[in-house]
C-alpha cells in the first residue's frame, strides 16, 4: 500500500495527474487499507479525517472571500524522514530519537523541494509544527513568519494528532481534542481563529475563539484599538465607554499580556493573530 501511495505522488509530481486526481486516488487507497495495529502512530480517526478537515476549512473561510485560503497539504506528505519503529515507540522518546522526531517538518520540505510539481508547497509543509509564540518546530518560528494558511495547517494536524492512537496514550475524543486545541489558542500558541474554523470543520458546535492571556471580548476591542494608534478619547468613542473606563480596561490588558507600553501591546497583537501587521498605528497618546 505504502508503494501505491508512493506512485500516486511520483505521477503527481510528473505532472501526469492533477491534484483533484492525486488526492481522490489516495482517498481510495485510505479507504481499502487494512486497519493499522492498535496503539500504531495514525490509528486513530484523526489520521484520515485531517485532510477533510482542513478542505471543510479552507471551504469555509473561502465563502464570501475573495481572497483563496491555499491549503491542501496531503497529511502523508507531512511525516517525512522517520521509519515508523521511532513514531510506535512506546513511553517517552529518547533524546536522539526526538531529534529525528522534531527533523521530520525539515525533511518534509526538502522531499517536496525535489518535486517540481509539489514545491510551492515545501515552506507551508514545513511550518505545520509552528506555534505564534516561537514554541514549536523545526524553525522557531514566531507568529510575524507564519501566514494563515500555516496557522491553519498547524491547527489542523494538531487535531489530527490528538485524536488518533499514539503509543504513549489513546486517541482523545474528539470534544475533549478540540478543548485542548482551544487552551492552546488561549495560551497564544495557535491561531485563535483557525482553531475555531477547524474545531467546526471536524463537525462541532464553532465556539468563539478563545482569547489568548483570558483577554475578554471587550479587552480584545480596546487592545486592538489601541495598537492602530487611537487615543483613549477616541477609542471611548467608537466603543460608547467613557475614557476612564477605556484607561481600565488597558491596565488589565498590560497586566494580562506582561508589556506596559502601547508599542509592545501592539507588537503583542500582531503576534496573537488579534491584528494584521500593517494595521498597528504609529500614533501615541492616550
Amino acid at each position: 500500500m505504502n508503494n501505491d501511495r508512493r506512485s500516486v505522488l511520483q505521477m503527481l509530481a510528473d505532472g501526469k495527474i492533477n491534484a483533484d486526481e492525486a488526492e481522490r486516488l489516495l482517498s481510495a487507497l485510505d479507504r481499502t487499507a487494512a486497519p493499522a495495529p492498535s496503539g500504531a502512530y495514525g490509528a486513530g480517526p484523526g489520521h484520515n479525517a485531517a485532510p477533510r478537515y482542513l478542505r471543510v476549512t479552507v471551504e469555509a473561510l473561502d465563502q464570501g472571500d475573495p481572497t483563496k485560503v491555499n491549503v491542501r497539504v496531503p497529511m502523508a506528505l507531512l511525516r517525512a524522514g522517520v521509519p515508523s519503529s521511532v513514531w510506535d515507540q512506546p513511553g517517552p522518546l529518547s533524546p536522539s530519537a526526538w531529534e529525528r522526531v522534531r527533523l521530520h517538518a525539515y525533511w518534509t520540505s526538502r522531499v517536496l523541494e525535489r518535486c517540481p510539481a509539489l514545491a510551492g508547497l515545501a515552506p507551508l509543509a514545513a511550518s505545520h509544527h509552528e506555534r505564534l509564540d516561537g514554541s514549536g518546530y523545526h524553525r522557531g518560528a514566531r507568529a510575524a513568519e507564519l501566514p494563515f494558511e500555516a496557522r491553519l495547517l498547524a491547527a489542523a494536524d494538531a487535531l489530527c494528532e490528538l485524536t488518533e492512537d499514539r503509543p504513549e496514550r489513546p486517541a482523545f475524543s474528539l470534544p475533549a481534542a478540540a478543548a485542548r486545541l482551544t487552551a492552546s489558542a488561549r495560551a497564544g500558541e495557535l491561531d485563535t481563529t483557525a482553531v475555531a474554523a477547524v474545531i467546526e470543520a471536524a463537525g462541532l458546535p464553532r465556539a468563539h475563539p478563545a482569547r489568548p492571556h483570558d483577554l475578554t471580548e471587550r479587552e480584545v476591542d480596546v487592545l486592538c484599538l489601541a495598537a492602530r494608534g487611537l487615543t483613549n478619547q477616541q477609542i471611548a468613542a467608537q466603543l460608547s465607554l467613557s475614557a476612564r473606563t477605556v484607561g481600565n480596561h488597558l491596565a488589565h490588558i498590560y497586566d494580562k499580556i506582561g508589556h506596559r507600553t502601547r508599542a509592545g501591546a501592539a507588537v503583542f497583537a500582531i503576534q496573537a493573530g488579534l491584528l494584521p501587521g500593517g494595521e498597528a498605528g504609529t500614533r501615541a497618546g492616550r
